[in-house]
C-alpha cells in the first residue's frame, strides 16, 4: 500500500502539535483510499480529553462520535478516514505502551509527531495491526512508509 500525505496536511498537523505544547494534540486525518493508493487530504484537530494530556491523549467523545457519523457522508464525498495522528512533546516519534495497548487496528494509519526538538519535529507513520484472534494482544504498530506529495 501506498500512502500520500499532502505537504500542507503535514504542516498544518505539526503546526497543531506545537500550538498544544505543553500537551500532547490529537485529531484524525482524512482523505481518498483509491486501489492501493491512500492519499490523506485534510486534518481534524480534536480536543485532547485525558486526564493526563501532558502524556497521554483521549478523543473529546462527542467529537470523535461526530467524526464517525459522519463518517458515511464522507464517502460519499469520497472521502475517509485514513488515521490518527498525536503528539509525543518530549518524547521521540515511538510507539509508547499506551500507544501500543490502544485498540486502534480499524484504521489504515497512525501517526506520531515527535516534538522532543520543536524546532526539528520528527513524523512517523504506523499501520496499526492486531493478529485475528488476539483482541486480548496490544495492538502492533508496524512502521509504515509514506510520501510527501504537493
Amino acid at each position: 500500500m501506498l500512502v500520500e500525505i499532502e505537504w500542507d496536511v503535514l504542516s498544518r498537523t505539526i503546526a497543531d502539535c506545537r500550538a498544544r505544547l505543553p500537551f500532547e494534540a490529537c485529531g484524525v486525518l482524512l482523505g481518498e483510499h483509491k486501489s492501493d493508493t491512500l492519499r490523506i487530504r485534510t486534518c481534524v484537530p480534536l480536543t485532547n480529553a485525558a486526564d493526563r494530556p501532558e502524556t497521554s491523549f483521549r478523543f473529546d467523545e462527542r467529537e470523535w462520535l461526530r467524526i464517525l457519523y459522519e463518517d458515511d457522508l464522507r464517502k460519499r464525498a469520497g472521502h475517509r478516514l485514513l488515521g490518527i495522528y498525536h503528539s509525543h512533546p518530549a518524547a521521540g516519534a515511538v510507539p509508547s505502551a499506551d500507544d501500543r495497548a490502544a485498540v486502534w487496528s480499524g484504521l489504515p494509519t497512525y501517526w506520531i509527531v515527535s516534538l522532543a526538538d520543536a524546532d526539528s519535529p520528527q513524523i512517523a507513520a504506523f499501520r496499526p495491526h492486531r493478529p485475528p484472534g488476539a483482541a486480548h494482544m496490544p495492538c502492533e504498530l508496524l512502521p509504515l512508509a509514506y510520501s510527501i506529495v504537493g
